[in-house]
């Protein structure tokens, strides 16, 4: 027996060992919901269709789109192009609707055929035994089912919408999405094939630049049909190099366009030239000019190079500004040109260098984007006021630039002034002669540069490389993104583990009963006489027996043990059994409590007091009809005449509670219940008193007066944890005489330190010994 210190019942501790062995108990829920996840876990990725990353990588060329051919290499010696490149506008044209438009146009992406294994549908993407057609498309989106019947025929309908038709392969139709067309395409797959139809779906890539110091990038995507998705992202490069080959073959034949136009004017002023010299040496009769004046050639030469050179930069600054001032060239790059042997005739203006590469830039983006936009269009407008903005500049810095040259011109000539008067002495002829040859070099010399810079560009545009080049082609990861088998089946086997952990503690967390010794010792002080163990099913009748040494029966006797430590007086025989409310087991304990001192060899008398609701007689299986009711209310019958012998052992003896009478409560406080109990202490050892629920009727404390000892009975799952509060102030008050608590229903393995209600496990339930008494042969001991 233990008496519960208050002070411990104030201080909750959490004992981890009970809670383990308390979870342990439930094994079997354990192990069957993990089992059940495992199940759910392994369904789900059956039926679940995976999918895998695809990606590609490409590098970039680190160039402006559009000016990495002719335009770049012709012009950049002239200091006016740059040849910088813009990788950031490369990924946008990438991610381009129009670029995806024309890869979904390319592989009919907006039509995907599947079929169904199981309860999932499986795409057919190569191996579809059909191919669909739509022409005339509405844009409608929904699933059509494909049959092919054995007429030939294929059987099409759409349940959504109510469309339903056959047709022979090639045969064409109307539709909801269309006009249908329906082509046998060798697949191996069979029927029914269902195929969706979705004009506005595109595939969803994701394009990064994996480092920002270069221009490689990934081209990725997840999808459930690896295959089609590798051909989409092939396709995509490869639709993206075909439009940046386009935009510089475009960029290219500007160019040319310009320089023949160039060519044609030069051309014009050069023959007007050579026809002068000629008619001029004809009429003044002149052979050997150059001979004479070549002494003060070769000294002025050196200015008059350079003169040539400035005047070359100030013509083509001119052209450029006729260019720019034609209407028929508003949305035209602007070209350029140079001098032979790629001496700079422009020099290296850096502003007019950047803002002839702007400009063209901005051409270029127009004419992109022109494509698909109208002139309406707020980016096209946006871009035409960018472009007039960007023009007027061009026009600005070219005419500043064309004064700057003016100076420069000045001042050489004054220093070839003193050439020039040498040369004025010279006859008037060939002083002539000499204007008109120079004149005629200058013109020949732009006119032999725009042939060599033509046939530059010719040769370029055969030579046109794409922009992307293709590091790693379209590769499908061999593990699926989702789902991640591992980590599913590792989810399902946690999650079985917690569903039965959270189901428990829930069910903990709502129980309002008493589960077990220590709930109990936590919510009394009164001394805990001990536990009724049922083993693994609950028992409700009586389980004592002569030479019985199961588990529940030895915890009976260690309860008897302990109650002889509460009743340590000489005449202290009286033990009363009551409860907080009925079904708590009461009675079944003091029959069992009787029969425990009974087969110790001890004469009990077990008395029944529950005149309201008696089931001692029931349990006990007895005739007798007369009993405690009947003595107390009839002064004429004598003791003896109302105890009975049970048949379950001849020590123990029995008073019935009798007829049910109108007044217990009276009955009760008669004088002949102690004149009873006299006589019972003096006829035998123990006296064990069954009487009504404590917290339901006041019989229990009217009883209380002849007993010894109080034995309050709790069952686990029954009593109610509030009733032990009301309990409570019986032991402090002292109501009831020695009260102490008795927890039946016990469970062994199921309450807290199950290990600690196994004890009884080491006496057999079969064992032919008792206590040292042999009821058998002894069996012979083993070696």
């Amino acid at each position: 027996m233990q008496q519960t210190d208050p002070s411990i019942n104030n201080e909750e501790s959490v004992d981890f060992q009970e809670i383990f062995f308390r979870y342990l108990s439930y094994w079997k829920y354990f192990v069957g919901t993990v089992i059940l996840c495992l199940v759910c876990a392994i369904a789900y990725l059956w039926y679940t269709t995976p999918t895998y990353r695809v990606s590609a990588k490409i590098l970039i060329k680190d160039e402006k789109r559009g000016q990495t051919g002719t335009e770049l290499n012709v012009f950049k010696d002239l200091g006016l192009l740059n040849s910088s490149g813009n990788v950031d506008n490369e990924l946008e044209i990438l991610k381009s609707r129009s670029l995806l438009q024309k890869v979904c146009d390319s592989l009919d992406w907006h039509i995907s055929y599947y079929t169904r294994k199981g309860i999932k549908n499986v795409e057919l993407y190569q191996d579809a035994p059909i191919k669909l057609y739509v022409t005339n498309a509405t844009g409608a989106t929904g699933w059509l089912s494909v049959t092919l019947q054995e007429d030939g025929k294929f059987l099409v309908k759409d349940d959504d919408r109510n469309f339903s038709t056959s047709l022979y392969a090639g045969e064409k139709t109307e539709s909801p999405y269309g006009i249908l067309n329906i082509h046998f395409s060798g697949g191996s797959a069979g029927y029914p094939v269902w195929i969706h139809i979705a004009h506005s779906q595109r595939p969803t890539l994701n394009i990064v630049n994996t480092n920002k110091s270069s221009g490689v990038f990934e081209i990725s995507t997840v999808s459930s049909c690896p295959r089609k998705s590798e051909d989409v992202i092939n396709t995509l490069v490869y639709f993206y190099n075909l439009s940046s080959i386009a935009d510089k073959r475009w960029s290219n034949d500007q160019t040319i366009a310009f320089i023949n136009a160039r060519l044609d004017s030069i051309s014009v002023q050069l023959e007007k030239i050579e026809k002068k010299v000629e008619s001029y040496k004809k009429t003044n009769e002149l052979t050997n000019i150059e001979a004479e004046a070549g002494l003060y050639l070769s000294t002025g030469s050196e200015y008059d190079k350079r003169i040539s050179e400035i005047e070359i930069q100030k013509e083509m600054l001119t052209s450029i500004e006729h260019f720019l001032l034609d209407e028929a060239n508003r949305y035209n790059v602007v070209p350029s040109t140079i001098i032979a042997n790629g001496s700079s005739v422009l020099g290296n203006d850096a502003s007019l260098l950047s803002i002839m590469t702007a400009y063209n830039e901005t051409q270029r983006k127009r004419r992109e984007y022109g494509a698909g936009m109208t002139a309406a269009n707020p980016i096209m407008i946006e871009l035409d006021k960018q472009l007039n903005l960007q023009r007027n500049d061009l026009l600005k810095s070219i005419q500043s630039t064309t004064r700057n040259y003016e100076t420069t011109l000045k001042g050489l000539r004054q220093k070839e002034s003193t050439y020039s008067t040498k040369i004025r002495n010279l006859s008037t002829n060939e002083r002539e002669y000499y204007e008109f040859s120079r004149q005629s070099k200058f013109v020949e010399s732009i006119y032999l540069y725009l042939l060599q810079k033509r046939e530059e560009s010719a040769i370029s545009i055969s030579m046109i490389m794409p922009n992307a080049n293709i590091i790693d082609e379209a590769y499908v990861e061999p593990i699926p993104v989702q789902p991640k088998k591992a980590i599913v089946l590792l989810a399902a086997l946690l999650l079985g583990f917690i569903i039965p952990i959270v189901v428990i503690y829930l069910r903990d967390l709502l129980n309002f009963k008493i589960r077990n010794r220590d709930e109990l010792a936590q919510l009394v002080k009164a001394p805990i006489l001990g536990i009724v163990s049922e083993g693994k099913k609950r028992y409700t009748d009586i389980i004592i027996q002569e030479g019985d040494r199961s588990h529940a029966v030895e915890m009976y006797r260690q309860l008897a043990t302990n109650l002889k430590f509460i009743m340590s007086g000489p005449n202290d025989k009286v033990v009363m059994v009551t409860s907080s409310m009925p079904h708590e087991g009461k009675s079944t304990f003091a029959i069992n409590l009787g029969l425990t001192w009974a087969t110790t060899g001890k004469k009990t008398l077990l008395v029944d007091m529950d005149m309201r609701a008696s089931k001692i007689k029931d349990l006990l299986a007895i005739t007798e009809s007369q009993g405690m009711s009947n003595y107390l209310s009839n002064k004429q019958l004598y003791q003896k005449e109302i105890i009975t012998p049970s048949k379950q052992h001849a020590n123990l003896d029995v008073a019935l509670s009798g007829i049910f009478p109108p007044n217990p409560v009276e009955l009760l406080w008669n004088n002949r219940l102690e004149e009873f109990f006299a006589y019972a202490r003096e006829q035998y050892d123990y006296i064990i008193v069954d009487t009504p629920p404590a917290l339901v009727v006041t019989d229990a404390l009217i009883i209380n007066r002849i007993c010894d000892a109080s034995i309050y009975v709790t069952r686990a799952d029954i009593t109610h944890k509030k009733m032990m509060l009301h309990s409570e102030e019986l032991y402090r008050e002292k109501k009831l005489t020695n009260m102490t608590y008795v927890l039946k229903g016990i469970i062994s393995g199921k309450s807290g330190y199950g290990y600690g209600y196994e004890y009884g496990q080491y006496y057999s339930d079969t064992s032919d010994t008792y206590y040292g008494e042999n009821t058998h042969a002894r069996k012979k001991p083993r070696s």
